[in-house]
């Protein structure tokens, strides 16, 4: 059959129908902010087992099951309070944030995001103002209270900080997106 507009008439080869088939916006984006707070989970939990590695000897030590002698091997500085705090406190969100993706619940990402902000952010702000002192001595003199692997553990120190904040920013923004996202779809189902 000849026609002018090819061989199928005008609005019969489904275009017509391009404005049904776009999903809703909260729909396409909470499965990719899902993901990327995946992602900063694990990178957050990669981390987490640097902490931990660096604590687990003198908590084990406090426990009697080594000796001193492990720990003085590695030149490492004796443990903080920032450290217990944000290693037994930043997992708590993380597990949260877990739980609350199979079934979108928006409590549990606000016990999240309340979570990295006090277990995440605050033992990591107490950390940096506990070592700035040592940071500027090393600035000046280059000379460093400890090292580790003949490297500044301070530097090393320092370098976790920016990597933990940075984690701790992308865990807040995506976080935040997914509550409002979440928050936005259970109001126009209810």
């Amino acid at each position: 059959m000849a026609s002018r507009f090819g061989s199928r008439p005008a609005g019969s080869d489904g275009s017509d129908f391009q404005h049904r088939e776009c999903v809703v916006e909260p729909y396409n984006q909470s499965p990719l902010f899902k993901r990327r707070l995946r992602t900063t989970f694990t990178l957050h939990i990669a981390i987490w087992l640097l902490v931990a590695v660096k604590v687990l000897p003198e908590v084990l030590f406090k426990f009697g099951l080594i000796s001193r002698a492990i720990i003085r091997r590695y030149g490492l500085p004796p443990n903080e309070l920032w450290e217990y705090a944000w290693l037994f406190g930043s997992i708590l969100p993380v597990i949260f944030g877990h739980f609350a993706f199979p079934k979108n619940r928006i409590y549990l990402i606000r016990f999240s995001l309340i979570g990295t902000i006090v277990f995440g952010f605050v033992p990591i702000m107490m950390g940096c103002f506990l070592r700035a002192f040592e940071l500027m001595d090393f600035y000046y003199t280059k000379n460093s209270r400890h090292d580790f692997f003949r490297f500044p553990f301070v530097v090393i120190l320092y370098i976790f900080f920016s990597i933990a904040f940075q984690i701790h920013c992308f865990e807040l923004y995506f976080s935040y997106k997914l509550m409002s996202m979440w928050s936005r779809l259970s109001k126009k189902n209810a």
